[in-house]
């Protein structure tokens, strides 16, 4: 009996941990925690030194934008760098510090025309980095405000009534050839004379338009696009991308869309006025047929032809200017 309680004492104190041990490990995990502590704190203590030398830094004299020379313009092609540089509204002289960059990007793209804009700080040479992603215009346009359309509608209306032929009739007085469209780029917005009340702008392929009117000189900034539209109007916006897309994709040279009556679209081409009726699905096809008719500049009467009819694209017609006669 002593033999086997004295065994078991042998295992129980072999199997129990001393408390020697278990205090030594404890010291030991504290002595972890507190080194891991220390090393937070200076972590943190550096980096606030840091984060307060730099805003310290950041606002001494040196470190201020004194002109649009400390602005440097990535990703621009159509317009100028020093176009886009008077844009960026800054008033000089500013620190570093007190510029805003997501104030200062959303006020240049509501003067520019740009679909993204990017500004950051620069701290050595002292300054900002815009970078920018143009919006591509495709044409120019006489955007007419609905408020307006009813004046447009009763101006028009003496006009059709008069004895003239039958294309400057339907045109409200003033066809697309009266109204003297510019082809040649850079040129254009001098004899383009939209009508009252409307408001000139360049489309992009998406129908977002931004005024010419917000430009002193648009000419000098971008190069223009030959593409005019007369009447676009802000209801047209979700059809304009298709019409482009169709458009940009013909082999005929469209020169201007006339879209002020929205019952008959009309076109200046190469072939000459087209006449449309109503846009629709059928547009595609109406210019499928135009460009069969490459043989109209070489007919013996084209300098009578008035209009082509293609309001029913199966059966185009031709509209003489003086017998007012179909072929």
């Amino acid at each position: 009996m002593g033999t086997t309680a004295t065994r078991r004492r042998s295992r129980i104190s072999a199997n129990a941990p001393s408390s020697l041990g278990m205090a030594e490990r404890r010291r030991s995990l504290r002595r972890q925690r507190g080194q891991r502590v220390l090393k937070y704190f200076w972590r943190l203590l550096v980096v606030g030194a840091a984060a307060g030398g730099l805003v310290w830094l950041m606002g001494q004299p040196i470190w201020l934008v004194r002109s649009a020379e400390q602005i440097t313009i990535k990703g621009n092609q159509a317009m100028s760098a020093d176009s886009l540089k008077g844009l960026v509204p800054v008033d000089y002289p500013q620190s570093l510090l007190k510029v805003k960059p997501n104030t200062l990007e959303k006020e240049l793209l509501e003067q520019a025309p740009l679909l993204d804009a990017r500004i950051s700080r620069r701290l050595i040479p002292p300054g900002l980095v815009v970078r920018v992603r143009e919006r591509q215009p495709v044409a120019v346009a006489e955007l007419t405000r609905p408020e307006s359309n009813s004046k447009l509608s009763s101006a028009a209306a003496p006009a059709a009534q008069g004895t003239g032929t039958e294309g400057e009739a339907e045109d409200g007085g003033e066809s697309l050839d009266n109204r003297k469209l510019v082809t040649q780029p850079n040129k254009k917005l001098k004899a383009f004379q939209p009508m009252p009340n409307a408001e000139r702008v360049l489309l992009d392929d998406s129908g977002e338009w931004v005024s010419l009117e917000q430009y002193d000189n648009p000419e000098g900034m971008f190069e223009l696009p030959s593409l005019q539209v007369l009447g676009m109007r802000p209801e047209y916006k979700k059809q304009w991308p298709g019409l482009y897309e169709v458009i940009s994709q013909t082999p005929v040279e469209v020169q201007a869309i006339d879209w002020r009556d929205p019952s008959n679209l009309k076109l200046k081409t190469d072939l000459g006025n087209v006449h449309l009726g109503p846009y629709g699905p059928q547009f595609s096809y109406q210019l499928e047929i135009l460009d069969r008719m490459r043989h109209l500049p070489s007919h013996a009467e084209a300098g009578q032809i008035a209009f082509i009819d293609l309001k029913t694209p199966t059966v185009p017609r031709l509209q003489m200017k003086a017998a007012q006669s179909e072929e």
